[in-house]
């Protein structure tokens, strides 16, 4: 029975990836915001596609039994990141501009959109009692604050869920009470208004994706009697309602050539499943699975022509390659930690193992899905979008810098290059 329960633990951790954020600043109390809420009528989006979309969703029934249609796994030679190509972040990272930090205001970055803005965490004190959500413009420097933290900001965050147009959906969570809001914030009036609302949520993580018509992500559910459980949800633009698209525990949603993939856990089985999902019928396909605790899939996430699936291996974290044309999975490197991932254009971030000196913060690690070449990179906080790429430029070693220090203009510079 023990050794059940503990092998039923660590594949919860391994499948259910905590984004939280660790804070590096503590306090009590946050201000209100006062802002107008965004109409029901507002829409999004083309309508011609909207209209469309909203037909497909009411034609099509809700649940279809699930196919399997497994791939084949490839297994190579064992390989560490460091025995790609590799070579220092400033054969790619050449041509940036840099910006300094906002007066009276601790600034954390969270995202980067396609036009060039950083949103994150701003704080004008020192102890997070008034932290609100805001944007730093790269291309014009304008830095500007979106909403205030509602409530008691000590145990609070903000996560940016995805920027698309002049829309911008984000979570606010405060751990002190449980409740976590789901906003759409209209970037061109400044309005907006909640779209979700759970209660007794405890510190969970959220991962989306979105097509054209709208997004998907997992949320905890807040209604089950089974303890960190995850269902994933679509909320689609055309009809600004959600559907759910899984009532398992499930996550990591990609949107890969045209359909949708996510894992599934049945935890007491302790079976994880890679799922394949057509939003246009509703067919599910169940293109692999593991049993136990050996090779369990612990995350997938991917753009339109990259798909990459982490599996636990006792102490490692392997990494595959899945080719949805070939029907097969690609063994591509392995390493004793990697989280916070995050794929765009081609290129991949994550945290993981140090291997530079004088590192005291995770190391950030940058790699070329096309030329498979990993940029040696010693500075913080990488954030992708589909143009370009920002971090926080380090003026002084990563160990000679304190905690709660880092966004600080004598520490470092926020720093961006457009991408092709």
């Amino acid at each position: 029975m023990i050794k059940k329960a503990i092998c039923c633990l660590v594949l919860l951790i391994c499948f259910a990836f905590i984004g939280l954020k660790i804070f590096e600043k503590l306090s009590p109390n946050s201000q209100d915001n006062d802002q107008q809420i965004i109409s029901d009528e507002n829409k999004v989006d083309d309508q011609t596609d909207n209209e469309a979309h909203a037909e497909n969703l009411n034609n099509y029934p809700q649940e279809i039994n699930d196919v399997n249609n497994y791939f084949g796994i490839v297994e190579t030679t064992q390989k560490q990141i460091l025995d790609f190509e590799t070579v220092d972040s400033e054969a790619l990272l050449n041509d940036f501009v840099t910006l300094e930090w906002p007066a009276d205001v601790y600034f954390s970055p969270l995202y980067l959109s396609d036009d060039g803005v950083v949103y994150g965490e701003a704080d004008r004190s020192e102890n997070r009692s008034a932290l609100f959500l805001a944007s730093y413009n790269c291309n014009t420097g304008e830095f500007k604050e979106l909403k205030n933290m509602d409530g008691d900001s000590i145990y609070a965050s903000f996560k940016i869920l995805i920027v698309y147009e002049n829309n911008l959906i984000f979570e606010e969570y405060n751990q002190a009470n449980g409740i976590a809001y789901y906003y759409m914030y209209d970037l061109d009036t400044d309005m907006y208004k909640v779209i979700k609302q759970s209660e007794n949520v405890p510190p969970h993580y959220n991962i989306a994706d979105m097509d054209k018509n709208g997004l998907m992500f997992n949320w905890y559910d807040d209604l089950s009697t089974e303890d960190n459980k995850y269902i994933i949800t679509y909320y689609s633009f055309a009809i600004n309602e959600f559907e759910v698209v899984e009532e398992e525990n499930s996550g990591h949603p990609v949107y890969h050539k045209n359909k949708w993939y996510y894992l599934r856990e049945d935890k007491e089985n302790m079976i994880t499943q890679l799922i394949q999902y057509d939003m246009r019928t509703k067919a599910k396909t169940i293109i692999y699975e593991t049993t136990g605790l050996e090779n369990c899939m612990m995350g997938l996430y991917g753009d339109e022509n990259n798909l990459i699936l982490m599996m636990n291996n006792n102490s490692l974290t392997k990494v595959y390659e899945i080719d949805v044309e070939k029907d097969k999975i690609f063994y591509y490197f392995e390493s004793e930690w990697i989280e916070a991932v995050n794929i765009k254009n081609g290129i991949m971030t994550w945290s993981g193992t140090k291997t530079i000196e004088n590192r005291s913060r995770p190391q950030n690690y940058l790699l070329d899905l096309n030329t498979d070449i990993h940029y040696l990179f010693a500075d913080s906080d990488l954030l992708l979008s589909n143009t370009g790429i920002a971090w926080i430029d380090l003026k002084k070693p990563d160990n000679e810098i304190a905690k709660g220090q880092l966004s600080i203009n004598e520490n470092s510079q926020l720093a961006y290059q457009k991408m092709n």
